[in-house]
Order: structure tokens, then sequence, then C-alpha cells
């Protein structure tokens, strides 16, 4: 009998498989070479106001920050697109698009808070959910046309036209049915229901998490059913896979014929199923690690950091500062005032 090709398989033939997974070492030495790129740019900046500002007098965004700020606005972009009531292809496309910019690029290089606006118009037109660009601006504060199509080639060719995404509510509506068949005597479908729902839920929080680098759409997917609900996702995985204990075969002493003498052993497929059974809960416990540590950023430290940011986008506010503070001391203020920057 022939086998079906699973949604790991399919996935794994991707190009988003090839281009955008990474282990541990790798994502970090990308991150910290992006992070270096970054810096390199505002050294860059400060060269060219080297008579007027001290290098030091800019702090540069550190790699941990970068996530945390990254993490930031890719929440934002989910509240943007309920605003606009767009489902939850076009929002989850959109986070993929912005955090894989940040792969490419640091937000010392290019804001966040202009980036995000392009990726999800341009996830919207990707995931064929269409609204045109004059539509899409008028409902957004201080925002042209212009401004966010300035950003699209960028963002195109920083994900190098890979605009396919692959997501991991699919293969997790496949489990919610798969669910209902192997368990149909132990669950009500209203609980499993439930299962599905929060499941659901806990994909957003996935997609923010470094697991969309280290793991399939479909191990996602367990990894999130397993969070919501861990005994009843390991008592459907051991249906599927674990071998049953009475599934044996039977083999004689060479030596004696007596049935007395038959030993009971495993079938070699029983010992595979049995490895299999462990690899995928394994792979699925450390993906559950991976959803849980994602960065969720108070409002208080984006905001500090987006000041940093700020900065090291254009020195030169630095000057403006400077200025500012000498008139109110000079002048007949109560304080000094602080250098205003646009807010995230």
């Amino acid at each position: 009998m022939s086998q079906r090709v699973t949604f790991d398989e399919l996935y794994r033939r991707s190009t988003q498989y090839r281009k955008w997974s990474f282990t541990k070492e790798e994502l970090l030495n990308k991150r910290i070479q992006i992070n270096s790129k970054g810096c390199a740019k505002v050294d860059e900046r400060l060269n060219q106001l080297k008579d007027q500002i001290e290098p030091n007098s800019i702090e540069k965004v550190t790699i941990d920050e970068e996530l945390k700020l990254i993490s930031f606005h890719s929440r934002r972009i989910g509240m943007l697109a309920k605003h606009f009531n767009m489902p939850s292809q076009v929002r989850a496309t959109a986070i993929s698009f912005l955090r894989k910019f940040y792969l490419v690029n640091s937000v010392m290089e290019y804001h966040p808070k202009l980036v995000l606006l392009t990726c999800l118009f341009l996830a919207a037109k990707s995931e064929n959910y269409f609204i045109s660009i004059n539509s899409f601006s008028k409902r957004i504060p201080k925002t042209t046309p212009e401004s966010i199509l300035s950003l699209e080639f960028e963002i195109l060719q920083s994900l190098e036209f890979t605009l396919l995404t692959h997501h991991p509510f699919r293969p997790l509506y496949g489990f919610f049915f798969d669910l209902q068949d192997v368990l149909k005597d132990e669950m009500k479908p209203n609980e499993l229901g439930k299962i599905y729902d929060d499941a659901r839920k806990l994909i957003d929080e996935a997609l923010i998490s470094d697991a969309v680098y280290h793991f399939t759409p479909p191990q996602i997917a367990l990894a999130c059913l397993k969070e919501i609900n861990n005994d009843i996702i390991l008592k459907y995985l051991s249906k599927k896979f674990k071998p049953n204990k009475l599934d044996t075969v039977k083999e004689k002493d060479e030596e004696d014929d007596d049935e007395q003498n038959e030993t009971i052993k495993p079938t070699i497929e029983n010992e595979l199923t049995q490895s299999m059974y462990e690899k995928i809960v394994a792979t699925v416990e450390e993906c559950q690690k991976f959803i849980r540590n994602g960065e969720n950023p108070t409002k208080e430290q984006a905001t500090e950091i987006d000041r940093k940011v700020q900065y090291c986008l254009n020195p030169s506010l630095i000057l403006k500062r400077k200025r500012e503070n000498t008139t109110d001391i000079n002048g007949d203020s109560n304080g000094i005032k602080k250098q205003k920057t646009d807010s995230i």
C-alpha cells in the first residue's frame, strides 16, 4: 500500500524550509552579524558628524534589545490586522515577513514601525486579500501611500522574493480531525473544540518565537496542542505511534519444539514505531520550550529601546537635544527639557 505524503514532508521540500530554517548556532551567528552590520552603519553616520558629536554619545542597540523590539512590533502587526479585519493567514504572513526582514537587516538600519506597515500591506497582497494602498494608508494616522510603498522592494529583496509562507494553522486543523477519529470514544467533540481554539491562540505566540526557524509547521501545531492539554496529546500520540504490547511474535527455541520454550519478542516494525514515538515526543517538547520562551517585552521596555534606536538612526538628534538643553538652561525654565523622539 502506498504511503501518504505528510505535511512535514511537503514542508521540507519548500523554499521556506531551505532558506529560513536554522540550527540554534546558525541563528545566533546570523543575529550577531546583523547587529554588527547595524553598529557599523551607526558608526558611518557618526563619522559624518565627527566634528559635532562624540562617538560615545550614542548607545548602540544590543542583539537582545533588537529581538525585544522586533517582537514588540510583531505583536503590533496582530493588532493592526484585527483593525483591518484581516484573516489570520495574512497576519501570520506579515509577522513572518517582518521577522525574516530582520534576519537580513538591523533595527539600526530600518525602524520596525515603518517596516511593519509595508509587511502587512505586502502580506495582504501575497495572501490575495485585496485592499488598495489608499484605503490602507488612510486608516493609519501620519501614513502616506508613498511611505508604505517606498520600502516594498527593499523588503522583497531581503525576503529573496520567497512570498509563499507555511503556517501551523492548516496542520492544526488536520490534527483536530485526526484527534476526533483516534479519541472518538474518549472525548466529547466540544472538549476537543476547546483544545483546538486554545491551541490556535497559542500559535500566535509561536509565530513570534524562534520555533518557526527550528521546527516544521506540523511540529509547532502539535506542540501548541500539547501545551494546552499534555495528557490528551500524549494519549493521542501513543495510540498513533506507540506499539501495542500484545503486538509481538513468538519464536521457538531451535533445539526444542516444545511450546513451553517459545519466547516473546517485539517485531522490528514495533521497535521502529516505538523509536518514532519517542522521537516525536522529544521534538514536540523541545518546540514547547521555544514557544514558552518567546520574547514579550513591556511597552516601557520597548519605549526605552526605541529611544536608543531613534538616536542610532539619526544621530543629529543629539545636536538638537543639546541645543534645546542649552536654551532651557540659559532661559528661565524650571528644568532641562528632554529630547522627544517619535513614539513607538
